[in-house]
């Protein structure tokens, strides 16, 4: 059974999650100048670029998700004291399907993921192909902190989609 309480610290801890996504993404952009400007490798030129990428797509999908947390936490514990019948026609399909992209992107960075293994691995060992190196040691780097991030996120969410289906069933 869902209280009020489950729903504010769901999306408390949601918007934290996009929160240190932002400051992560920030991080990987920052990083990526410095080798942009800095260090002039061909490894640290791909790096750049998988980093700037990466990084800004991140950005944009956890800026906005962060901007909606509060409205859509207010929006629920309203519903769920004057017309709990609106948390089963709109809050328990939002969830599920958030889920359902929480879970595409968790597939998307696995696929980034063994692309940039790779690339890293194959690589590795030639010597005019540290561009490419760079390239894939990135986004190597970068999906396995996002899908890390991203489990925990997803669970938190199947929890609570779990706890409003049970509850308003």
């Amino acid at each position: 059974m869902i209280t009020k309480t489950d729903i504010d610290k769901y999306f408390i801890a949601e918007k934290q999650t996009s929160l240190l996504l932002i400051i992560l993404s920030i991080t990987a952009i920052v990083v990526a100048l410095v080798c942009w400007f800095v260090w002039k490798t061909q490894f640290c030129k791909g790096v750049t670029i998988a980093l700037s990428v990466l990084a800004l797509v991140q950005f944009i999908f956890s800026y906005k998700n962060y901007l909606s947390y509060d409205k859509q936490r207010i929006n629920a514990v309203y519903a769920f004291d004057m017309n709990p019948t609106e948390i089963k026609l709109k809050e328990t399909p939002r969830a599920m399907q958030y889920l359902k992209a929480t879970q595409t992107k968790r597939y998307v960075y696995m696929a980034l993921f063994i692309v940039g293994a790779i690339m890293f691995f194959y690589f590795k060992s030639k010597m005019d192909k540290h561009f490419l190196v760079g390239l894939g040691f990135a986004t190597l780097l970068f999906t396995f902190i996002l899908i890390s991030i991203h489990y925990f996120s997803e669970k938190k969410t199947a929890h609570y989609t779990a706890q409003l289906k049970q509850t308003f069933s």
